[in-house]
């Protein structure tokens, strides 16, 4: 089903530009290399070679200018971009503050031991950084010597009187394990950007980036931010904006938060600085509301103050955050599906209470500051917990993959069977059963070109095995699921 496919590259979907990252050793297998964006085929063909024929039907979106739109005509949105959670419920559970001592732990021993994505090689400071090479006076000889163990190399000459300088081509990497993740889809460059969360055995908490270049299913690490867990990520295809919230996870008033940018020409992370923002915590949501051009985000969790019910909404092109305070609105949630239904032009939350023993369905309208509660009869019998969504347009359907069902205790496997919800109707529709191992901690990214979802990452046991690195692929028009192997 999968291994057949091929896709069309416009001229004008990848500038390559030269770029610096900082890669952990340790736990990305890399030291420090000069990358270059790969060189894409430009007109015709690109295809994927999995053994078997290309399959010319199968093709992504053509961009026009800054709004990209589907052949079909439908607008692309960011996607459904939720984690993975780590965390003591309301109250507490043992097991949930042994878990958040050990990530803590984590903490502290990157940053003392020189484990984990804190750790530092030789040319590393101790904060990842990212610098951009442009028409740079720094010597030559400094890059020569960080690349001895690059296997090709390519020219590339800058547009000034800088010399020619010889860098690496980007090398393709997999991602390690990875919990409370987030990705978002990215049309105009076609790639799925994966970014942070946690992995190990004692989830140390990551700042790597990763895009995945759909064209031909490869990952490539980018510069990496400075910061890490779970901060939800959204595309605004309006201002062709890739955002990111940086959340808390111990306090709200003390833990640093802000707003950032990623420039996909440039592979580089600025800060907005917006005059207000929101203070929220790990596994907050964000969706992308095409209608008014905004950004939703909601929820959250930390340790200090538990679950959060703030509602916001970011306007890319402005630069504005506003605290929307609806009158009524969901208790707090982290780790919820959060899906922008464009049909009916609402943001649909789904998920399990804090204390695990009930699910939560709510429809938020930003342009009349609204939530709604919606009766769940007829949906999953038991609350998916840290659980992931996405919108079909072709069905006008809300898809549900995923999460741990109550209790929250070690040992508890996560839910692998798929839920359809018509928001319209209120409605749900079980698919039909697959054979792929349940996940939780997972991101689930729609491609509306490709019409299908990319689930990453996350584990299929709560606590024990809460981190994976798997890629799944799936077909919502076949109901069927294909893992994508990494390329050789």
């Amino acid at each position: 089903m999968f291994s057949n496919l091929s896709f069309q590259i416009p001229d004008h979907l990848i500038v390559a530009t030269q770029r610096q990252i900082n890669l952990d050793p340790q736990l990305d297998g890399l030291g420090p290399l000069l990358l270059q964006p790969p060189s894409f085929a430009t007109g015709g063909l690109r295809p994927i070679v999995r053994g078997g024929a290309l399959d010319p039907d199968f093709r992504p979106f053509a961009v026009h200018g800054k709004s990209p739109t589907l052949s079909g005509g439908w607008r692309t949105k960011g996607g459904d971009c939720v984690v993975g959670d780590h965390r003591r419920a309301r109250g507490g559970s043992n097991v949930k503050k042994r878990l958040l001592s050990l990530l803590l732990v984590g903490l502290t021993v990157t940053a003392c031991s020189g484990s984990g994505e804190s750790s530092t090689s030789a040319g590393e400071s101790a904060t990842p950084t990212t610098s951009i090479e442009t028409t740079t006076e720094a010597p030559v000889e400094e890059t020569s010597t960080t690349l001895q163990s690059a296997t090709t190399t390519s020219e590339t000459t800058t547009t000034t009187e800088a010399p020619v300088q010889t860098t690496a081509p980007p090398e393709p990497q997999w991602p390690p394990s990875l919990a409370y993740h987030e990705a978002a889809y990215d049309p105009v460059a076609d790639s799925i950007l994966v970014l942070g969360g946690c992995g190990g055995s004692q989830c140390t908490p990551r700042r790597s980036v990763y895009r995945l270049d759909l064209a031909s299913m490869v990952f490539y690490a980018m510069s990496r931010t400075s910061f890490s867990w779970s901060n939800p990520i959204a595309y605004d295809p309006t201002s062709d904006t890739i955002v990111v919230l940086q959340t808390a996870v111990e306090d709200l008033d003390s833990d640093p938060v802000g707003t950032w940018i990623y420039d996909r020409t440039t592979d580089t992370w600025s800060e907005a600085a917006p005059a207000d923002q929101p203070r929220l915590g790990l596994g907050a949501r964000m969706a992308y509301d095409a209608e008014s051009g905004l950004i939703v985000a909601f929820g959250g969790w930390t340790m200090s103050q538990g679950v959060i019910d703030q509602t916001w909404a970011y306007d890319a092109e402005t630069n504005t955050w506003t605290d929307m305070a609806p009158a009524t609105h969901p208790p707090g949630i982290d780790g919820a599906a959060f899906v922008y239904d464009e049909q009916s032009d609402l943001v649909v939350l789904y998920g399990s209470l804090d204390s695990g023993d009930a699910s939560l369905l709510w429809t938020y309208d930003v342009d009349t500051n609204t939530w709604t509660e919606l009766d769940i009869t007829g949906g999953p019998a038991e609350p998916p917990f840290y659980t992931r969504g996405f919108y079909h347009p072709p069905s006008d359907r809300v898809v549900i993959f995923g999460g741990f069902p109550p209790p929250k205790e070690p040992g508890v496997e996560a839910h692998n069977d798929v839920w359809s919800y018509d928001v319209d109707s209120n409605t749900w529709t079980e698919l039909a059963p697959n054979s792929i191992t349940g996940l939780g901690f997972h991101t689930l990214t729609y491609v509306p070109g490709a019409d299908r979802a990319f689930a990453f990452g996350g584990g299929p046991i709560y606590f024990d095995d809460p981190s994976g690195n798997r890629l799944l692929a799936y077909d919502p028009v076949a109901d069927t699921w294909e893992e994508v192997a990494p390329a050789s």
